[in-house]
């Protein structure tokens, strides 16, 4: 009895959500559609113009630059869109290329949004699952704006489950360094 009351537990832990902040329309935003999606095609600064996040970290939950050394002239996210509800990301520290992913999304309300969930074993005893949900625009000045939400919850096998967090990111803005249109 006890094992299925665990068992429980975790699979409600994998079915928690996180739902963005409604969007911030002070900045002047290009209302992405279908046709205009391949406008984010591009490269893009590694940190938000205020410096609080990397755009790595917005895009790809789980992967953190050294920070030491960073930005440097070859450090750049590319975007590249690959189809109406698919994005090309690469990342590259010192023009080579250190992660790749694949942002699958839909556009909505003038936005490209993708949910991802990620599951983070701890020796194999100890779970972590993160869901992310990150909504993408594009300024009229060419630079992108990143609104990013994570959720993360815990369990540990044959113990209750344990506490979690949440962590937004609103507004973020990061510099396009060059076009690929």
């Amino acid at each position: 009895m006890k094992i299925y009351f665990l068992a429980s537990l975790f699979l409600i832990s994998l079915t928690s959500c996180v739902n963005l902040k409604p969007a911030d329309f002070n900045k002047e935003k290009i209302q992405l559609s279908a046709e205009e999606l391949s406008k984010l095609n591009g490269s893009y600064s590694i940190y938000s113009l205020d410096n609080s996040i990397t755009l790595p970290r917005c895009l790809v939950y789980n992967f953190t630059f050294n920070q030491n050394n960073l930005p440097n002239e070859g450090d750049r996210v590319n975007l590249e869109i690959s189809s109406k509800n698919r994005i090309n990301v690469t990342i590259y520290d010192d023009n080579s290329i250190v992660k790749k992913k694949k942002l699958k999304g839909t556009i909505r309300n003038g936005y490209f949004e993708s949910s991802s969930c990620y599951l983070d074993p701890f020796y194999f005893l100890i779970y972590a699952v993160t869901k992310q949900k990150t909504r993408i625009g594009l300024l009229t000045n060419g630079n992108l704006i990143i609104d990013s939400g994570r959720s993360t919850r815990g369990f540990m096998f044959f113990f209750m489950p344990f506490a979690g967090a949440d962590d937004y990111d609103q507004n973020k803005e990061f510099k396009r360094l060059h076009s690929n249109q």
